[in-house]
């Protein structure tokens, strides 16, 4: 079929048995009253509101949180590094000072701790057994904290 052909030949949107003849038109038609998409917006079901008391608060899941031993690992790791780095500046440097060991103490106050899981626990008791089982692999300061929804006047959160 040659281009000529092509531009000739009438090309047409059929939407809901009305005939358009282009883009534009089909997809005004499809947003028409009574069309097979406005019909299916309109028997969509509608999502519900959900009343909240005033006071009342929601938990969003549990998380685990704490040190784990690749965490202390990659910081140990690093610290011998700055050492290796000073020690090497110290040769061209006098003044340069060398960092003490590692204080894990120290790291702990300054750094956040890592996640166990990505996706918080939806229930506690899952999420004491993750952190009884991080404990038992050799994570540090592993506790359970609990994410509260927040909304609007609520005293409770803050806001």
């Amino acid at each position: 079929m040659s281009n000529q052909q092509k531009q000739e030949r009438p090309l047409h949107y059929v939407v809901g048995g009305k005939v358009c003849e282009n883009i534009g038109q089909a997809i005004a038609a499809m947003k028409e009253p009574g069309s097979w998409k406005a019909a299916k917006r309109e028997s969509a079901p509608k999502t519900q509101t959900v009343q909240h008391v005033q006071g009342a608060t929601r938990s969003n899941g549990f998380s685990v949180v704490g040190y784990s031993p690749a965490q202390i690992a990659k910081a140990r790791q690093q610290h011998a590094d700055e050492i290796a780095a000073a020690q090497r500046l110290k040769l061209v440097n006098p003044i340069v000072e060398i960092p003490g060991p590692f204080d894990l103490s120290a790291w702990m106050r300054k750094t956040r701790p890592g996640k166990a899981r990505s996706k918080p626990y939806e229930i506690e008791q899952a999420a004491e057994q993750c952190a009884e089982l991080c404990t038992r692999v050799g994570w540090l300061e592993v506790r359970v904290q609990q994410h509260l929804a927040r909304r609007e006047g609520d005293e409770a959160t803050g806001i």
